[in-house]
């Protein structure tokens, strides 16, 4: 058995961590605004946080190192330490806010006390949106690794779903299963409302069966063989979304996680082998799938021409400005909008900067800087503890999913949508968590 049914030891924890999951998943793939969808989500996530208390993920966090946790207690101090009141006599001199105190000054709030964050109301929104991600990270630290398998499977069963609705929205030209009216709702976007997020998600779980498929079979050539076949399948998903960033990283889980789960056999030649055929199979049959493949390569060559650039060039003017203790959590659209110059102005407005270390610095300055800071260590430390020769299984995968989770952020904002801000959560609970016995 795939799953032995006397290795489940918390079945309750592991049904509510299912259940959350797919609410996360089937719900959160748009980014994080007020509204039903985000109160079903809580109320999932609240009550996973209470179980999984109760069944004992508090000793297991007690576990982890002292740079894990300042590192995951860092993402609530930082926006609390935004929304905490300030006298005038502070509050006034922070850079970047002579529009705002003439404001004050108009109404006559000059005297009140105020937060660093323009928007404390928002702030708070943004710090409530980390409790799904949470849950899903405090119950993984208390499932064990059957059970964490399980929770695997089902990223990658909803991954399937998610392409199967997606075949049905780009055969229809999105007229089909439109749940967020999405302006990419003419490609496979499954449950997610961005093309780019969709194709991390499947890059995702194709990493993830790779890395099931070597850890649950003894048999290699089998297990390369079915790899190969999956690896077809997600990568002409990824092509369908369109996504240049969907190819990309689809291609780098196949390859990152097939190396990852190979090496520990140390038979490089045969890798490199299998390495290059697959790379020439690849090539042929995206020559086969033609025009769509076309009009992704298409899009490969227009990078100089995405509006992207022009948001962080004017980003980085607005960190500037608001350095160094940033604008607040969750302000960056009315604080972009207030000094978007006007040649950039379009129909649509900019919700986000799509470099996610670029927004963060934006709104929390040094605050920001040390939390990649801290998570740069803290994922060094992991890799340094890590037995790159033995990894296997879901940790070699979540690695693989954890940097391209982090590559993309530097064009997106995939961490702001809770579906893959639940799958990130999984990963780092895979890979924090205190070594156990079985392996």
């Amino acid at each position: 058995m795939l799953f032995p049914r006397r290795e489940i030891k918390s079945p309750i924890l592991l049904g509510m961590t299912i259940a959350t999951l797919m609410a996360l998943i089937i719900l959160g793939g748009a980014p994080n605004v007020p509204g039903w969808q985000s109160s079903v989500m809580m109320v999932f996530s609240a009550a996973l946080i209470a179980s999984a208390f109760y069944f004992g993920s508090f000793a297991e966090f007690s576990k982890l190192g002292l740079l894990q946790k300042t590192f995951l207690f860092s993402l609530i101090l930082v926006p609390l330490i935004q929304v905490i009141p300030l006298p005038p006599s502070i509050w006034q001199s922070f850079p970047g806010r002579s529009l705002e105190n003439e404001i004050f000054q108009l109404v006559g709030a000059a005297d009140q006390w105020h937060s660093i964050s323009l928007n404390p109301a928002e702030t708070l929104f943004v710090l409530a949106t980390l409790t799904p991600a949470a849950a899903i990270f405090l119950a993984i630290l208390k499932l064990n690794i059957v059970e964490r398998r399980v929770v695997a499977s089902v990223v990658i069963l909803l991954a399937l779903v998610s392409v199967i609705i997606g075949l049905f929205q780009f055969s229809t030209g999105g007229e089909t299963f439109n749940f967020y009216n999405s302006s990419h709702k003419q490609f496979l976007l499954g449950f997610f409302a961005n093309r780019n997020h969709q194709g991390l998600y499947i890059a995702s779980a194709l990493a993830l069966t790779i890395s099931l498929t070597f850890r649950l079979s003894e048999n290699r050539t089998i297990a390369l063989t079915f790899s190969g076949l999956v690896t077809f399948f997600f990568i002409g998903a990824a092509i369908a979304t369109t996504s240049r960033a969907g190819l990309s990283f689809a291609i780098l889980a196949a390859f990152l996680t097939v190396l990852i789960n190979m090496w520990s056999n140390d038979k490089s030649g045969r890798i490199v082998a299998i390495l290059a055929v697959s790379a020439i199979v690849f090539f042929l049959l995206f020559q086969s799938i033609g025009a769509v493949f076309g009009d992704v390569l298409e899009r490969y060559s227009t990078i100089g021409d995405d509006s992207r650039w022009d948001i962080w060039v004017q980003s980085g003017t607005i960190i500037q400005n608001y350095f160094p203790w940033g604008s607040g959590l969750g302000t960056f659209v009315p604080v972009y909008q207030q000094s978007e110059p006007l040649e950039f102005i379009q129909p649509t407005f900019v919700n986000h900067v799509h470099n996610d270390y670029y927004e963060l610095i934006l709104e929390t300055g040094i605050g920001g800087i040390a939390i990649l800071a801290l998570f740069v260590a803290t994922l060094g430390q992991a890799v340094a503890k890590s037995q790159l020769s033995k990894l296997s299984g879901t940790k070699a995968a979540a690695f693989v999913i954890v940097l391209m989770v982090a590559l993309h952020s530097i064009v997106d904002y995939p961490l702001r949508t809770q579906a893959m801000a639940a799958v990130f959560a999984f990963c780092l609970a895979v890979i924090f968590r205190p070594k156990s016995k079985k392996t």
